[in-house]
């Protein structure tokens, strides 16, 4: 047995975004997003940085923006309605985050962040 020190500066890691549908219901999409490695401790910082009790949800979606563009780098699989793919950049990040689906968009970055910081449970 070992132990592999990794070397790279950033991972590739699936972001999973549960979008609300008609009648109730829930699609599950997926994309990969290539994350900065960072010690825990740099990430908990940037996750706590500027954060203000009582904000409005809004003002949280564009903070969020600027946390994100700190550790999200690029994606891997984020189409448009044609099929063809979204390069990635800070200002389309930023219209996915503050959009319609900002806040499900947002939640499935915090989940692969936290996966990533905080270490990945097994699937049972």
């Amino acid at each position: 047995m070992a132990y592999t020190v990794k070397t790279s500066t950033t991972i590739r890691w699936p972001i999973k975004v549960q979008l609300p549908a008609d009648g109730g219901q829930v699609i599950s999409q997926e994309f990969l997003g290539v994350f900065n490695r960072l010690p825990p401790e740099k990430v908990i910082a940037l996750a706590q940085d500027g954060v203000v009790e009582d904000a409005a949800f809004p003002d949280m979606l564009r903070a969020n923006v600027s946390k994100f563009s700190r550790l999200l780098v690029g994606w891997e699989g984020v189409i448009d309605g044609d099929g063809g793919q979204v390069p990635f950049s800070v200002d389309v990040l930023s219209q996915l985050v503050t959009g319609p689906d900002g806040a499900a968009f947002s939640r499935g970055i915090w989940e692969a962040i936290n996966e990533l910081t905080y270490g990945v449970r097994e699937k049972n």
